[in-house]
C-alpha cells in the first residue's frame, strides 16, 4: 500500500484498515486500565470520592455479546466482510464523556506509529529452540501500571 522502501505515514492511515483493527484489538484485548481483572470488581484507582460510578474492570471490552470469544486476539472483529473498518468501531479506551483523556489523540497516533513501524521493519515470528523448532507459549499478563 505504501511501497517497499517507505515507512507508513499518517496520511496512509485510512488505506491501512487492518492496522487500525490491530490497534483497536490491542486496546480492547488487555486495556491499560482499569487496573483489575474480571474476578475483582473493586477499582484500584477510584476516580470519585462521593459516588461509586466506576464500571467493572474489563467487562466492557470482554463483553461476549459485543466481542464473541473475548479472550482471543482477533483484529477481524473490527472489520467488515470486505476488509474495511466497521462502522461504529471506535476506541472507548481513552474514556468517555467528561472523563475522556485530553491526550487521547497523541496516544492514539503514537500507538499507531509504533505498530506500523514495528510491522514495516521487523520480521515477527515464534522463537525457535536449538533444534530449530518453534517454541509455543501462553502469554501471561500482570495487573497494574508500569512506568
Amino acid at each position: 500500500v505504501v511501497g517497499d522502501p517507505c515507512l507508513p505515514e499518517f496520511r496512509d492511515r485510512e488505506k491501512l484498515p487492518y492496522i487500525e483493527a490491530v490497534l483497536l484489538e490491542t486496546l480492547r484485548w488487555y486495556p491499560i486500565g482499569p487496573l483489575h481483572d474480571l474476578t475483582d470488581t473493586r477499582p484500584v484507582l477510584p476516580h470519585m470520592s462521593r459516588m461509586a460510578d466506576a464500571f467493572q474492570g474489563m467487562a466492557m471490552t470482554w463483553n461476549e455479546t459485543c466481542y464473541p470469544n473475548p479472550s482471543a486476539f482477533d483484529p477481524r472483529r473490527h472489520l467488515t466482510a470486505s476488509g474495511m473498518l466497521a462502522e461504529g468501531t471506535s476506541s472507548q479506551y481513552f474514556g468517555l464523556g467528561r472523563c475522556i483523556c485530553p491526550g487521547r489523540h497523541i496516544a492514539d497516533q503514537s500507538l499507531w506509529a509504533v505498530i506500523v513501524s514495528i510491522l514495516a521493519t521487523l520480521c515477527i515470528g515464534k522463537a525457535r529452540n536449538e533444534a530449530g523448532h518453534e517454541v509455543n507459549f501462553t502469554p501471561e499478563f500482570t495487573k497494574g501500571l508500569s512506568t
